[in-house]
């Protein structure tokens, strides 16, 4: 194990600390994730939207998506950043 890395870590992030303009939380979950040094990576529950910026940020050979709809939709009620299109966005 690499120095300064650790193998499990568990990381939470209150909502009430984003913004709620939704460029800038990206952003701000994206920076938040990045801070963080591990060998492997899990994102559980929350808004479908969040693993669009983990992806970004830990940049994983692998992501493993558990839902009931791949989420793969270009757009969704005029925005192109949604529940919906996450996956898309991820690919």
């Amino acid at each position: 194990i690499e120095e300064g890395v650790e193998t499990l870590s568990v990381f939470t992030e209150p909502f009430t600390t984003l913004s709620h303009h939704t460029p800038t939380a990206l952003q701000q979950i994206r920076e938040r994730v990045s801070n963080r040094r591990c060998e492997q990576f899990a994102a559980i529950g929350g808004e479908h939207l969040i693993t669009l910026p983990i992806v970004q940020a830990v940049q994983p050979h692998t992501v493993v998506v558990l839902d009931a709809h791949t989420d793969f939709r270009d757009s969704y009620e005029g925005t192109r950043f949604s529940h919906a299109t996450v996956m898309k966005r991820v690919w």
